[in-house]
């Protein structure tokens, strides 16, 4: 018989090797933002959303008034004081609505460093107080 303490790190290092060889990839959270606005402020919520990698959707003017509605995707990741960013960029005279509307896949390889991917992977890694180096799958497998 074994104990849990002996069987955990076993599994623990088994998941952790699938894990790494299964060619892993990371799904972001994407916000739909509906963005009420001036028409002629319309190209600095644009600049604004750009900035952000938004992607615009529709563009409409409400009609018998001066305003637009633009609909976007947005990174939630990216959204982080974007409210405070588009107020100030259009003057006060936008207003966003963000409601989560799916996941999509981030480009490129989480293990590499040099990608916007990995870049993300090791902001969890340092908030979550892990080692910033990712263990190597040699690493994780027993030797007899």
């Amino acid at each position: 018989h074994r104990r849990p303490d002996q069987l955990i790190p076993a599994i623990r290092r088994c998941l952790l090797a699938a894990m790494r060889m299964a060619d892993p990839r990371i799904l972001e959270p994407i916000f739909v933002v509906d963005i009420e606005c001036p028409t002629r402020m319309i190209g600095r919520v644009y600049s604004t959303l750009n900035k952000r990698r938004g992607q615009i959707c529709e563009e409409n003017s409400l009609s018998g008034t001066t305003l637009s509605r633009i609909k976007a995707f947005l990174p939630v990741n990216e959204s982080f004081g974007f409210t405070e960013e588009l107020r100030h960029a259009t003057s006060g005279t936008a207003f966003p609505q963000c409601q989560f509307d799916h996941w999509s896949l981030l480009p490129g390889e989480p293990l590499e460093v040099n990608t916007k991917c990995g870049t993300i992977v090791q902001e969890i890694r340092k908030r979550k107080v892990l080692l910033e180096q990712i263990p190597t799958v040699d690493s994780l497998i027993d030797r007899q």
